[in-house]
């Protein structure tokens, strides 16, 4: 009886995390991707920091005549600085 109990628990087992495996399998690309948001603080907004923001932060900084250097790395003025110049220089889609 107890080597009966121990074969049916292995069995639910297994059914569990097959089950979890199917699940997984099952996202969608969209599910899967991370997006990253970042807060204006002066704006008191958020923002999608995606290829469209990456090429209008190149942009900035092509206009205000400044090597490249990551938003990340930047200090708080030099972001603020950023999404003053952000809001005004929308996306026209």
């Amino acid at each position: 009886m107890h080597q009966a109990r121990k074969c049916v628990n292995s069995l639910f087992l297994v059914v569990a995390l097959a089950a979890g495996g199917f699940v997984v399998a099952a996202a969608t690309p969209q599910e899967a991707s991370v997006q990253l948001k970042v807060y204006d603080s002066g704006h008191h907004d958020y923002h999608n920091w995606d290829s469209k923001e990456d090429q209008a932060y190149r942009g900035y900084l092509n206009d205000s005549h400044q090597d490249y250097r990551a938003y990340d790395k930047q200090n708080h003025k030099n972001q603020q600085n950023y999404w003053n110049w952000r809001h005004k220089h929308p996306d026209h889609d």
